[in-house]
């Protein structure tokens, strides 16, 4: 999930948030956060137990209808681990006749090492693609060298697997979900953009 911060899943849901997006005219300039998700699902679990006090859990979900199965999967990998070099991306539109100035760029991790609150997250790398990435689209901004971190913090979440589907049960595993943001300084026009991420923390398995 991600917020692009806008000034002019991935994991989760997918969740994508611009932060500090100017979008306007010559003479006229609106800043505006972008976001294409939520993070959190409940204050309460699909079973009622309810979340740590001043946290909300992310509960993976179940097809609707299904009450045999639900997702297992936690996350999937984006960190720079060795010879793992792996990444996530997703995408966003730019509206005809807009032009986004981006300034920020936040996503959202979960730590399957740590239970505290503490995050471990310092660096994160970032590329906009004008296409799919792999299939047509090319860098317009940045790279998988640089480290665009501006700040991280524990966004008081707790991912859970589904606490009903298909047998209901504690909240369990339970880990911490960390937010990071990035610095990011581009304009874009109008249409279809995808943005990749890693982060490098050794003791990171999303």
């Amino acid at each position: 999930m991600i917020k692009l911060y806008l000034d002019c899943r991935s994991y989760f849901t997918r969740l994508l948030i611009l932060v500090g997006i100017m979008i306007g005219g010559f003479s006229t300039m609106m800043a505006q956060t972008y976001v294409n998700g939520n993070a959190g699902t409940s204050a309460t679990n699909n079973n009622g137990v309810a979340a740590p006090a001043g946290t909300r859990w992310h509960e993976l979900q179940n097809e609707a209808g299904n009450t045999t199965e639900s997702n297992g999967s936690l996350g999937f990998a984006h960190v720079s681990l060795g010879a793992n070099n792996l990444t996530l991306a997703d995408d966003f539109t730019v509206p005809a006749g807009e032009t986004w100035t981006i300034l920020k760029l936040r996503i959202y991790a979960l730590d399957q090492v740590t239970t505290n609150t503490i995050s471990p997250y310092s660096n994160i790398r970032v590329r906009i693609y004008n296409g799919v990435p792999g299939a047509g689209g090319t860098v317009v901004f940045g790279d998988m060298t640089t480290n665009r971190f501006n700040s991280t913090g524990y966004a008081n979440l707790r991912a859970i697997l589904n606490s009903r589907v298909p047998t209901p049960g504690a909240p369990t595993p339970n880990f911490p979900v960390f937010f990071i943001d990035a610095n990011i300084n581009t304009a874009l026009t109008a249409g279809t953009y995808w943005v990749e991420w890693q982060v490098v923390n050794a003791a990171a398995t999303f």
